[in-house]
């Protein structure tokens, strides 16, 4: 009995030894794979972003974006998966519009000329012919006319040759250039049906907005703000600076009923800070119209140069001086109730200035007005360069959202003041400006 105790005892001891061994050895193996995991933190949540839980996972949900940053983005889209192509697309279009301008004007202008010469030339020599002629014999024999008249009917002769060639390298250059513009056409209609969709896209976004927005851009590397006006549903002024010195933006606002969501320089001025041109307030001429063309004084000279004005209805339109002066002039007393003169005009017809080139390096801060198509005038697009851009390339981008017309407003000095939707773009404190464009909500 003794005997089978002992036995007992012994065997439930080497169990426990046995047991504490293998306890201790798993215990140690725990340790050492506890320590080689590595802890992860806990996602950082950004402003305005919510934790959501549920059984199986957990989740960052990021605020919902705005209708305007939605569009925003759409826009930019837009463009940068058509980059390419627009830029094909206005190479294009400078070539094209080049061409038109080359055999519409210059070309055609230089075979007027030159056929005017000949016929000059002609008349010249037969005039020498017809009362020197019998002289010129005498003066042979009889040495009376001096030998410079015969020097003068060779060279008269001589020219009349040469430029009758002239007229026919005129002439095949025209030919040359009218296939050249054939063959640009193709490329660019080829070109214009590629990108219709897209650009039908964006003007789409543009025509269905019941309010002010801004939005924020780059094209061409460079940095814009695009300030889109539906008339329907804001009004948009013209104020003119009688202070007799400059003024920031926020200088209109204590003469304002309305609380502005939109500020920026109207156009050109003098030094004193009033409107250089034609100049309208609350249906009152304020300052007569420039009609001046012949002036090589600054880019407000620049041919052709152009008006914003917005009609007693509330439309709005940019057109060139030249047609203001013809088709609204005469009736602006009654049909006018806020007008500005400015230039150059950046497009008109739908075609860039001919006096601007894409190759130009002339760059500066720059912002100018167009009136949107198929949106019967009732929608004014203001763009201001963030950084500095050419001429061309503003008139490209009021070109690719759809503005036949479009008007330069001003340079370096350019600002722009938005306060839409409790986003402010720019400073109210900023700019030494003539007269102010407001925008604001009906």
């Amino acid at each position: 009995m003794r005997i089978n105790l002992f036995f007992k005892l012994a065997f439930l001891q080497s169990v426990i030894c046995i047991s504490s061994y293998a306890f201790s050895q798993t215990v140690e193996q725990n340790v050492k794979d506890s320590a080689s995991i590595k802890v992860q933190p806990k996602a950082l949540l950004q402003p305005n972003q919510k934790k959501i839980k549920d059984k199986n996972k957990e989740s960052i949900i990021k605020p919902e974006l705005s209708e305007t940053d939605k569009t925003t983005l759409l826009l930019q889209q837009i463009i940068e998966n058509n980059k390419e192509d627009l830029s094909l697309y206005e190479k294009l279009h400078f070539e094209n519009e080049h061409l038109e301008y080359l055999l519409n004007d210059t070309l055609s202008s230089d075979i007027q000329r030159n056929q005017l010469f000949v016929k000059k030339t002609n008349d010249s020599m037969w005039f020498v012919l017809n009362n020197y002629g019998e002289s010129y014999a005498d003066s042979v024999k009889r040495n009376k006319i001096q030998s410079s008249t015969l020097d003068i009917l060779k060279s008269l002769i001589v020219n009349e040759g040469i430029y009758k060639d002239s007229s026919s390298y005129f002439q095949k250059k025209k030919i040359q250039k009218e296939n050249d513009l054939a063959n640009t056409k193709k490329q660019l209609d080829k070109i214009n049906v590629k990108l219709k969709p897209n650009i039908d896209s964006l003007n789409k976004l543009i025509l269905n907005l019941k309010k002010p927005e801004v939005f924020k851009i780059v094209y061409n590397k460079v940095s814009y703000r695009i300030l889109v006006a539906p008339t329907k549903y804001t009004n948009v002024r013209i104020h003119n600076n009688a202070k007799k010195n400059l003024q920031p933006l926020n200088s209109v606002l204590q003469s304002l009923k309305e609380k502005p969501v939109a500020l920026l320089n109207a156009g050109m001025f003098d030094g004193d800070g009033s409107a250089h041109g034609l100049m309208i307030m609350n249906n009152k001429l304020i300052n007569d119209i420039d009609l001046t063309t012949n002036s090589s004084s600054g880019n407000f000279y620049l041919q052709p140069n152009g008006v914003f004005y917005i009609d007693s209805i509330g439309s709005v339109h940019v057109t060139r001086t030249s047609d203001y002066k013809k088709n609204i002039y005469p009736k602006q007393n009654k049909f006018v109730s806020f007008a500005t003169q400015s230039g150059p005009m950046l497009l008109f017809g739908g075609k860039s200035n001919p006096n601007f080139s894409i190759n130009s390096t002339n760059r500066n801060i720059r912002n100018g007005v167009g009136v949107v198509d198929n949106a019967s005038n009732k929608m004014a697009l203001f763009i201001i360069s963030d950084n500095p851009c050419t001429f061309y390339d503003l008139a490209a981008l009021f070109r690719l959202f759809k503005c036949s017309n479009a008007l330069y407003l001003d340079g370096a000095i350019s600002k722009m003041y938005t306060n839409i939707n409790g986003v402010k773009t720019g400073n109210l404190n900023e700019g030494n400006l003539g007269p102010i464009i407001s925008v604001s909500i009906k």
